[in-house]
């Protein structure tokens, strides 16, 4: 059984790529707080044209948790979009 069971977790890894394609490519072309344009931002589950101008104008950030320090957006936002940001020095 155990040869089953090494088996079974082997596709299990694949299937979960596989069920997260918009992930690969997102991490891929992070987009980087301290860089990207207004509309680049807005791309972002939660973040709008009012948002994206606060991320800009709060500029420079050492990480990307300095959204939530800073107020910038919610938590639920953040969850969403912390996997699709860095913040580049």
């Amino acid at each position: 059984m155990a040869q089953g069971a090494s088996q079974a977790a082997k596709p299990a890894a694949p299937a979960a790529k596989a069920g997260t394609p918009a992930g690969t490519p997102v991490v891929a072309s992070q987009i980087d707080l301290n860089r990207a344009t207004a509309k680049q931002l807005e791309v972002l589950p939660g973040v709008g044209p009012a948002t994206a101008a606060k991320i800009i104008a709060g500029r420079p950030y050492a990480n990307k948790q300095q959204l939530l320090s800073r107020g910038l957006v919610t938590q639920a936002v953040y969850d969403r979009i912390k996997d699709r940001i860095v913040a580049k020095q």
